[in-house]
């Protein structure tokens, strides 16, 4: 049995489903894949014979999606350490690290991966061992160490040169620049794509130079060069089909990688194309359940981007019935992509219900990573002092929830006290017209409704003052939560939670401070606002300056939160991705007004550009997805730049009464 990356990356899809619970019962092959095994090891077959049939056959299991045949690699395991089957052994314990890598339970994944690579040790010339430090090399780029991944990469390379292994280079070389993809490295994972290309194109099998062509499309398309995207695939899909027997799986997979560039050219009917021969070879398959969906979810994107948003919504409300939908990674991304449909219908109500179904997703998803980590922990600690700190954990789990909860209730108030301001601003604007309309004999109705007008502005300022103190308190909270959270990534949510409310406060803050209590100038605001952010970064930002170059432009409160929020997403991801090194930098603001009444907000950095965030109208993450919705809602558009660092551009229009 062949231990290559390409099999650890094909079966990572297909066990994924099979830690998230969704095998309920033994399937057909199961039972008859038990039975088999049973038979064999209660048979009176010699340890060594037991052994092999172990090795031969653990991973055939994996086409059914069940963690059947842990409790038999764990078996091979005790027989190869009473055999002093090193070689075996190691084997076996790469396959077990597998299984729970793609389970989420990486604690347990890395200290099996590292077993087996120990055991591989014994023979440091072996093409195993080279395997071992690849597949080793998958597992720290998924946990974002660049350092260990290329450390590893570099190993398995000299063990292969050392006996000419040519086509395993360049196999290496392939699987590489897939992980230069998971680092936002595109420029050098194609590079490295094409130099396996090379090698491969002499020495390689048909699945070769087919694995080694998707990757060259796959990096292309991720860089938007779309034509050499669809040149790559095309060559690759015709050495599929030329190569008897035809493989279904490989043609799926090459299948998806071009009708997902079509999509992005807007070959739309190219893509129908090969989505329904996707379903074709799938027909109903759950070997494919998650293949099966994300075609699925492909057509409700291509009914979503022709405009067709009521027929987009019906294909992603159906998608929600499938069972494996979460398990599958895809949940949050349907959720989202309703939000965004809704608000092409003007439907704002229940936009902002999927908004929050998205986020719950995320946020349920994540919980239960961290529950697996905690299971992971109790298992290997079993002493009281271990104990305590789990159920501080699960406490700090809890909290953050209620946290969660309250900021969500406290937004619905606030969403209500938004909309009340702008009815009273509305009803005063309305007032002062019939005022002047009015003639001498109407002076005393006018005075009366003067000293009206004057109440309905120390009301109105109040309103501000008070929203402005209540997400104080909900700052507050997140700053006291925050102290008493260690998971970085807990962390950062709370933090940047709080910036956001910040924001928010800010604007009500200018609101009931200045005069005009319909509009804010944004010019001090940036000002204030950006250096919030940066002194919420601590030392890190310490060296970063601001940089605010616009005359002074007044926007109502309606437009100013969405900027206010759009801007501290884009500052807060210059910070944490534009200067990784601590190093000095510059963070500008930009904003004017154009003719037609079009204001641009241009917010950039120097630092690095091939940072790790990137905005996309694609991207699925909350900021993301924060940034593209708020821009859907001023009715404007994105654009990026990465020259001589990073850069987002957002150009929206007036309201012609808000322009006046």
């Amino acid at each position: 049995m062949k231990f290559s990356f390409q099999k650890y990356i094909n079966f990572s899809i297909f066990l994924l489903l099979t830690f998230n619970g969704i095998a309920q019962t033994l399937s057909p092959q199961e039972i008859a894949y038990k039975h088999q095994f049973d038979e064999v090891l209660e048979s009176d077959r010699s340890d060594s014979s037991k052994l092999q049939y172990i090795v031969q056959n653990a991973y055939k299991v994996g086409l059914v999606y069940t963690d059947t045949p842990v409790p038999y690699l764990k078996k091979g395991i005790t027989l190869a350490t009473q055999l002093n089957d090193i070689y075996q052994r190691a084997h076996l314990y790469l396959d077990l690290g597998e299984f729970y890598r793609v389970g989420g339970q990486r604690d347990k994944a890395a200290s099996f991966y590292e077993l087996g690579i120990k055991d591989y040790l014994e023979f440091p010339k072996g093409k195993k061992l080279a395997e071992a430090y690849v597949a080793y090399a998958t597992f720290s780029m998924n946990d974002k160490d660049a350092e260990k991944t290329f450390e590893y990469i570099h190993e398995a390379i000299k063990i292969y040169e050392s006996f000419d292994g040519q086509r395993e280079i360049g196999t290496t070389y392939v699987a590489f620049s897939f992980m230069m993809l998971g680092f936002n490295r595109l420029e050098e994972g194609l590079a490295y794509a094409e130099k396996g290309w090379e090698i491969l194109e002499i020495k390689g099998t048909p699945h070769d130079k087919a694995a080694a062509l998707d990757q060259i499309a796959m990096c292309h398309r991720k860089l938007e060069n779309y034509p050499q995207a669809v040149k790559y695939i095309n060559t690759c899909i015709e050495i599929v089909r030329q190569n008897k027997p035809v493989s279904a799986n490989d043609l799926i997979i090459f299948l998806d990688t071009r009708a997902k560039t079509y999509i992005a050219t807007g070959e739309y009917k190219m893509a129908l194309q090969d989505l329904s021969e996707m379903e074709y070879l799938i027909n109903d398959n759950t070997y494919y359940d998650y293949e099966h969906t994300t075609l699925i979810y492909d057509r409700g994107r291509i009914l979503s981007k022709q405009k067709k948003h009521a027929a987009s919504n019906q294909i992603y409300f159906s998608l929600l019935k499938f069972p494996t939908l979460q398990a599958n990674g895809l949940e949050s991304s349907v959720l989202g992509a309703l939000s965004l449909n809704h608000v092409a219908l003007n439907q704002y109500d229940s936009a902002y219900y999927y908004h929050l179904a998205a986020e719950e997703s995320e946020i349920e998803a994540k919980e239960h990573e961290t529950l697996l980590k905690m299971d992971e922990l109790n298992t290997q600690y079993q002493t009281k002092e271990k104990e305590k700190m789990i159920l501080t954990q699960e406490s700090e789990l809890s909290q953050q929830r209620v946290i969660q909860w309250l900021a969500i209730g406290f937004a619905g108030v606030l969403g209500l006290l938004f909309f009340q301001s702008y009815r009273n601003a509305q009803t005063r604007k309305r007032s002062n017209e019939a005022l002047e309309k009015t003639n001498s004999l109407m002076r005393q109705t006018n005075d009366l409704l003067e000293i009206k007008n004057k109440e309905n502005e120390v009301l109105l300022k109040e309103i501000h003052h008070r929203v402005k103190n209540n997400l104080q308190t909900i700052s507050s909270l997140l700053n006291l939560q925050s102290n008493s959270i260690t998971d970085p990534t807990a962390l950062n949510a709370v933090q940047e939670s709080r910036n956001r409310v910040a924001s928010m406060a800010l604007i009500h803050q200018k609101l009931y401070q200045g005069e005009n209590l319909a509009a804010i100038e944004m010019r001090d605001y940036f000002e204030t606002i950006g250096n919030a952010i940066i002194d919420s970064f601590g030392e890190k930002a310490k060296q970063v300056e601001l940089d605010i170059e616009m005359p002074e432009i007044e926007l109502d409160v309606d437009t100013a939160i969405p900027i206010g929020l759009i801007t501290n997403e884009l500052i807060t991801n210059s910070l944490k991705y534009a200067f990784l090194k601590n190093e000095g930098g510059k963070i500008s603001i930009a904003m004017k007004r154009e003719k037609n009444n079009i204001i641009q907000l241009k917010i950039a950095d120097n630092g690095t550009p091939d940072a790790f965030f990137s905005i996309s109208n694609q991207g699925t993450g909350f900021g993301t997805m924060l940034v593209q919705l708020l821009t859907t809602q001023l009715g404007g558009e994105i654009k990026k730049s990465t020259e001589g660092g990073t850069s987002t551009v957002i150009q929206f229009s007036l309201k012609k009464e808000l322009a006046a």
